[in-house]
């Protein structure tokens, strides 16, 4: 596979994800903190998930790029 076509993969992925994780995140802030929602709580939980699966897309996609220029 070509860089390009990999850099395109995974960032479709964390798109999707991005989108799953934002849209769902309202739910899974009721479920872990009942009784306690405020604005502030689900911008914290939206970055958090951000910066996780940025961090993880990241490591991914370097490490199928190394593999490909063996």
């Amino acid at each position: 596979m070509k860089k390009r076509y990999i850099l395109l993969i995974h960032f479709g992925i964390f798109i999707i994800l991005f989108l799953l994780c934002f849209f769902s995140s309202e739910a899974l802030l009721n479920w872990l903190m009942p009784g306690f929602y405020d604005v502030s709580n689900w911008i914290m939980l939206v970055s958090f998930e951000t910066v996780v699966l940025f961090i993880a897309i990241t490591v991914s996609c370097t490490i199928f790029i190394r593999k490909q220029l063996k």
